[in-house]
């Protein structure tokens, strides 16, 4: 999130808007990629509960620039449109990497849907 601000303030257009044409690059990866949205995943439950507090301010953030700029439908869709992308990619260029990033988004969409019972029954209707 800090390094996301710092190359806000320092490029407007580092968040790529919301024009499909333009690559975002909020912070860079490990391996020099650009990296433009985040999903806490979960890992393990201790891991979770502490994701779990962070992911609203995240998902604030990527929705709208503004990690006050949350909306809890927002906590409804964006890990389900990773969770599409996820399989998209395995299914284009299947790998173990791609293979294990589909398996931990769907087991953090389980988590997800799990924690609510709301959300659950709309899903199952």
């Amino acid at each position: 999130m800090d390094s996301s601000i710092f190359n806000l303030r320092k490029n407007q257009d580092a968040s790529g808007g919301f024009d499909y044409k333009n690559q975002g690059c909020l912070a860079v990866g490990t391996g020099r990629e650009s990296i433009s949205g985040v999903l806490p995943l979960f890992l393990f439950t201790e891991h979770w509960e502490i994701a779990r507090r962070k992911i609203q301010a995240l998902f604030g953030f990527m929705c709208t620039l503004d990690p006050m700029g949350y909306a809890s439908n927002q906590y409804f869709t964006v890990p389900y449109l990773v969770l599409l992308k996820a399989f998209q990619e395995d299914k284009d260029t299947p790998s173990e990497r791609t293979a294990i990033t589909l398996k931990l988004v769907r087991e953090t969409c389980q988590k997800i849907m799990a924690n609510n019972d709301q959300f659950k029954e709309t899903v199952l209707d």
